[in-house]
């Protein structure tokens, strides 16, 4: 179990405390930069970008992290896999604003 988040820390879930942790913005704001290069690349490239994605987020000293309720009912962390965080930048950079869809400008990334 993890201890103490960090500002560097990808947390999933759903929810204000998920959104609004520094570590999620700065993710969000990750995809907001690679999410237009993502979106124009072969398959192969993709699973390759948002591996380096991950790799670069742990470099800096984050951790992607699942939250499971303990003993008393308290949130626990544990630290997701390869294949989770992977994932879970690939569903990031995939989603495409759908107020921007509804404007006439699909492709264009979205601002999160």
């Amino acid at each position: 179990p993890i201890s103490n988040l960090t500002v560097r820390d990808v947390l999933y879930g759903r929810g204000g405390f998920a959104h609004h942790h520094v570590g999620n913005k700065w993710y969000r704001s990750l995809i907001g930069q690679y999410q237009k290069v993502y979106l124009e690349l072969p398959k192969y490239d993709k699973s390759q970008l948002s591996k380096n994605l991950v790799n670069y987020i742990r470099w800096r000293g984050g951790r992607f992290l699942f939250a499971q309720k303990g003993r008393g009912g308290s949130l626990v962390y544990f630290e997701a896999g390869d294949a989770r965080a992977v994932g879970k930048m690939s569903q990031g950079l995939r989603e495409v604003d759908r107020s921007i869809v509804a404007n006439g400008d699909e492709g264009k990334p979205s601002s999160r």
